[in-house]
């Protein structure tokens, strides 16, 4: 009986462990697609050309955004739809770019 009870017990640790285990892997995955966008120092960044610096800060915001809608939604599921979005994210900032550029008026859509 006593011997029944110690295997249930290192049974018990041993699902324990592994759920720890699980636990730490999934939020690993999830830890490593929401920042890949490298900092740059003082020096680097006035070393940029205009064109490099418009398309860093261009990264830096759709990053921003991206990751803000992730922690408020949760609705990604995996790093390849959060690509998808910062993706989305930076078609339309490219768009008004363009927009911009030849002195169009920007659609007003939200409500």
């Amino acid at each position: 009986m006593v011997r029944m009870k110690r295997s249930k017990m290192i049974l018990g640790f041993a699902v324990m462990i592994g759920l720890l285990l699980l636990q730490t892997l999934w939020i690993t995955d999830a830890g490593a697609f929401l920042t890949d966008v490298s900092t740059l120092d003082k020096a680097a960044i006035a070393a940029l050309t205009d064109e490099q610096l418009i398309d860093k800060f261009i990264d830096v915001m759709i990053e921003l955004e991206a990751s803000q809608t992730f922690h408020e939604t949760a609705g990604f599921n995996n790093p390849n739809e959060y690509n998808k979005y910062k993706a989305l994210l930076r078609f339309r900032t490219d768009l008004l770019l363009e927009i911009k550029k030849r002195e169009l008026q920007v659609p007003q859509i939200t409500p």
